[in-house]
């Protein structure tokens, strides 16, 4: 079993995956196996200006910051 606990920082996500499961930071973490379209997604959300931080083990996207409440999660 790996050492794990559910990630604080999005890098941390497209690194070794969310923390939250026995796969954390293998290659059979789900993350690891969709990273491409992932990073795409991640781009994307970038790219419209969303501001990106962690929330429930996934990097989460908002607009207009955390005082209007409006997440986008990957």
């Amino acid at each position: 079993m790996t050492d794990r606990a559910m990630i604080t920082d999005p890098e941390t996500f497209f690194a070794k995956g969310c923390g939250r499961c026995d796969r954390f930071a293998t290659s059979d973490c789900s993350t690891m196996l969709w990273l491409p379209g992932l990073l795409a997604l991640r781009r994307l959300c970038h790219d419209a200006g969303l501001t990106e931080v962690a929330k429930w083990g996934h990097p989460t996207y908002m607009h207009k910051g955390p005082q209007h409440r409006d997440p986008w999660r990957i």
